[in-house]
C-alpha cells in the first residue's frame, strides 16, 4: 500500500514545476532603423534605373502603402551583415550593434532584392563583373582564395584601408602576387594546369560573355593585371557613394532649403550642365 509520502511524490511527478518565463530582449528601434537604412546605402545596393521598377510597399509600422524604387544588393547577405557590424563599431553615435545574421536578414526591406535577382538586362559595371568572374574562376581551382567580398578585401588590403591602399601605393599592404603564389603552393596544383574563365568583351559594339581558356598561371596573371584598375574604380565608387549619402543626410536638416534629386540619363537624354 502507498503511504502519504508516496502519494505526494506521485503528485509532484504528474505536475512538474513550471519554469519562469524569460522575456527576450528585442533590438533597439534605432538599430532596426539603422539596419534598414544600411540596406539602402549606395555602396551596399544599387537602385534600379528602370522606371517600371517603382512599386508600392506597405509600411510595417503604419500599414499605409509607400512608393519605393527597387534596389538590388551588390553583395551576399552574409557579406552585407559583416559590413554592417564593422560599420556600427565605428559609428559616431556610439551604436555598437550586436545583431545576428538571421535577424539581420529578416530586416531586409522588401524593395531591396537579393543579388541573384538582378536582371540580366540591367546595366552593370564591367570592372566589377569581370573582376568577380575572375575571382570565381580562381576559387574553383584554388578554394582557399575568396570568391569576392569582404574576405578578399581583408586578404589584400590593410584592416582600415586608405586611399593609398586602394591605389596600391601603401607599403603595409600585402603583395597580391606573393599571396597567390603561397595559396598555389599550399594547394599542390601545378601552375600549368588547365583553367577556364569568363569575361565580358565588346564585340560589334555589344558586350558579350566570352569563354577564355589557358593555364592557372595565365589566369592568375590576368587577375593581377586587372586588380589595380578594379581597386581604383572601387575607391572612386565608394567615395562618390559616401558623398551622396552625406548630401542626403543634410536634406532633412535643411528645413526645406536643400533638395536631393537623382536622375538616370538614359539614351534619350544627355546632361547639359552638372552644376
Amino acid at each position: 500500500m502507498f503511504n502519504e509520502e508516496d502519494a505526494r511524490d506521485m503528485v509532484n511527478l504528474s505536475h512538474p514545476k513550471s519554469r519562469p518565463l524569460i522575456k527576450k530582449r528585442g533590438l533597439n528601434p534605432e538599430i532596426i532603423d539603422a539596419i534598414k537604412l544600411f540596406y539602402e546605402r549606395d555602396d551596399v545596393s544599387r537602385i534600379s534605373p528602370n522606371m517600371r521598377d517603382c512599386r508600392s510597399f506597405p509600411n510595417p509600422v503604419t500599414g499605409t502603402k509607400e512608393i519605393k524604387q527597387i534596389r538590388f544588393l551588390m553583395y551576399k547577405l552574409s557579406d552585407v551583415h559583416k559590413m554592417f557590424v564593422k560599420h556600427s563599431q565605428s559609428d559616431e553615435n556610439g551604436r555598437n550593434a550586436q545583431v545576428g545574421l538571421a535577424k539581420f536578414c529578416s530586416l531586409r526591406p522588401p524593395h531591396v532584392k537579393l543579388v541573384n535577382s538582378t536582371p540580366l538586362a540591367q546595366c552593370q559595371c564591367i570592372y566589377h563583373n569581370n573582376f568577380i568572374l575572375c575571382c570565381k574562376a580562381i576559387n574553383q581551382n584554388l578554394p582557399e582564395f575568396p570568391t569576392y567580398g569582404e574576405q578578399l578585401e581583408r586578404l589584400l588590403l590593410c584592416e582600415n584601408p586608405t586611399k593609398e591602399c586602394w591605389f596600391r601605393s601603401c607599403p603595409k599592404c600585402v603583395d597580391a602576387k606573393k599571396v597567390l603564389a603561397n595559396i598555389l603552393r599550399k594547394s599542390g596544383k601545378k601552375a600549368g594546369s588547365v583553367a577556364m574563365w569568363i569575361q565580358w568583351k565588346k564585340d560589334n559594339d555589344r558586350f558579350q560573355k566570352c569563354l577564355e581558356e589557358g593555364t592557372l598561371k595565365s589566369l592568375i596573371s590576368h587577375f593581377l593585371e586587372i586588380l589595380p584598375d578594379f581597386l581604383k574604380h572601387s575607391y572612386v565608387k565608394r567615395s562618390q557613394a559616401k558623398v551622396f549619402e552625406s548630401d542626403n543626410e543634410d536634406v532633412p536638416r535643411s528645413n526645406g532649403t536643400i533638395a536631393s534629386l537623382q536622375f538616370d540619363f538614359a539614351e534619350n537624354f544627355k546632361c547639359e550642365a552638372q552644376e
